[in-house]
């Protein structure tokens, strides 16, 4: 099965590093989507785009999208033709407002109140609690050299 592996909003897709060594092991193929480049104002449709082009064939059994990726999850799952899609950690879209706006109108109900205004690619500390907290000392110490900001708009 190819697995297009759609970073999250603070990482670059070096942060899939550690599954995609799994995945390819038990024979699957890898696909790193880096959603980076693209312009702030980019729409959904245009992420879909961009991640289909980077796929070998454009197309991807499994899309797997992490933290705000996850707004991005079925546009991009649409695009490559994927059969299924895994939401891991990732922020669920309630389809009527974007990521940016949702956040705005309620923050407190979406992250923890010490996490809100931080920004773990400068605050290691921070990211080792909120983000890295359930991960091994060592696994924690790689996952902050692939802390990358990035904000797609949905």
């Amino acid at each position: 099965m190819l697995f297009a592996l759609v970073h999250g909003t603070t990482q670059s897709t070096a942060g899939w590093q550690l599954l995609a060594e799994q995945l390819s092991q038990a024979g699957h193929v890898v696909a790193l989507v880096d959603l980076g480049g693209l312009a702030s104002d980019s729409s959904s449709a245009m992420y879909a785009q961009a991640a289909a082009a980077q796929l070998p064939s454009g197309s991807a059994d499994v899309v797997v999208a992490h933290s705000g990726s996850g707004l991005l999850l079925p546009a991009v799952a649409s695009a490559v033709g994927a059969r299924v899609q895994v939401f891991l950690a990732a922020f669920i879209p309630n389809g009527t407002t974007r990521l940016l706006a949702e956040v705005d109108e309620d923050a407190a109900s979406i992250f923890h109140p010490d996490w809100i205004g931080v920004d773990p690619t400068v605050d290691h500390q921070a990211a080792r609690q909120f983000l890295f907290h359930d991960c091994s000392s060592h696994v924690a110490t790689w996952a902050i050299g692939t802390l990358r900001r990035f904000q797609p708009l949905a």
